[in-house]
């Protein structure tokens, strides 16, 4: 990114709205890109982990992680100029010290349907963010926003983008690329609703309505994650040339494994390594009959992927197909994937 639209991002972050003791900070997923934590971990800005507890290493190197940035911060500069465009977090504004601040916001890691379903709900990704909070009735954006004053996320077109919430309605403001000029104006969802502080209590519920706008965005959000891991860990593949042509090959995988009802994040990923290793056929094909044994097994789909990833590991090693040494978010014994955080451990409620 050219210093000018750096700059104009930092103005744009720094300017709008900020009063005396507000400050800019920013919710980062480390797992979005390699270089993030030690970004984190080396920047010595006033930050924590989101998530709970002590953490494995893969944990530690795939969790959300919240800064406070400093305009002419070192930091400050690589985060927009590496991660603007490239979903790596969101920005937001508030007076609040950095323990409220981590109490709320940890507090919005976890989420239930209308069902009563707990879900780990990834608002810091922008994509997700940005679906979710033009839906929300004003009670729900009361119980989110909290201490915050604004959010500022990228785009999709890779344009910044306020959200501030006044007590009674959404306001939007967004500034086009180059940032010459820009338009704002309340979500017409949200125009002349009051808000309702009393559902500002508790874990917050998301509804159905809502859960199928972000369903979508989900979907974008983890076929992007599966494009960017295929890329990593196997760039000999073909697709690997083309972005459309590699989204094409996640989507294919995605709805060959269900059909073996093969669901969850980190199995659909799982399942990509295997083809992406054997062959996109290899539920089939005769040289694996172990695949259809498996796959045809009254196992869970956890346990089928796990015992797939498994032994096709074994069966690829010798070719050197796969990292020798686990990587970010692998465990040893299969190949890399994705870590997602149990709801009853490193999600608990503790003191900050």
């Amino acid at each position: 990114m050219v210093g000018s639209l750096r700059s104009q991002i930092v103005d744009a972050l720094w300017s709008t709205g900020i009063g005396p003791g507000v400050s800019v900070w920013v919710v980062l997923d480390a797992a979005r890109d390699h270089r993030i934590y030690g970004a984190v971990d080396g920047s010595r800005l006033n930050r924590c982990c989101l998530y709970s507890g002590v953490l494995p290493w893969q944990m530690q190197m795939a969790a959300p992680y919240l800064l406070e940035l400093e305009r002419d911060h070192r930091f400050t500069k690589f985060l927009i100029d590496e991660g603007w465009g490239n979903g790596w977090g969101v920005f937001l504004r508030t007076g609040a010290s950095i323990k409220q601040l981590r109490r709320h916001l940890h507090g919005l890691l976890l989420a239930r349907d209308e069902r009563g379903g707990r879900f780990l709900f990834r608002w810091y990704d922008p994509r997700v963010l940005r679906a979710y909070l033009p839906t929300s009735e004003p009670g729900e954006l009361e119980q989110f926003y909290g201490p915050v004053q604004s959010w500022a996320l990228e785009g999709e077109d890779r344009e910044l983008v306020d959200y501030l919430y006044d007590g009674r309605q959404l306001i939007a403001s967004t500034r086009s690329a180059g940032f010459a000029g820009g338009r704002s104006g309340p979500s017409r969802r949200e125009q002349g609703r009051v808000s309702n502080p009393d559902q500002s209590q508790g874990m917050m519920t998301v509804r159905n309505a809502q859960m199928k706008v972000l369903a979508v965005a989900a979907r974008q959000v983890f076929e992007r994650r599966a494009s960017d891991h295929l890329a990593s860990f196997f760039p000999d593949l073909p697709e690997c040339a083309d972005r459309r042509q590699l989204l094409a090959r996640v989507r294919r995988g995605v709805e060959e494994a269900r059909l073996y009802g093969i669901e969850s994040e980190r199995d659909l990923l799982r399942w990509l390594n295997v083809a992406a290793a054997l062959g996109e056929d290899f539920a089939e094909n005769p040289r694996y009959p172990w695949a259809a044994r498996v796959l045809s097994s009254p196992l869970s789909p956890s346990s089928k992927m796990e015992r797939l990833s498994k032994t096709a590991l074994e069966v690829v090693h010798d070719l050197e197909m796969v990292p020798t040494e686990p990587p970010v978010g692998s465990s040893g014994g299969e190949f890399p994937d994705d870590e997602v955080p149990r709801e009853d451990e490193e999600l608990e409620e503790e003191d900050f």
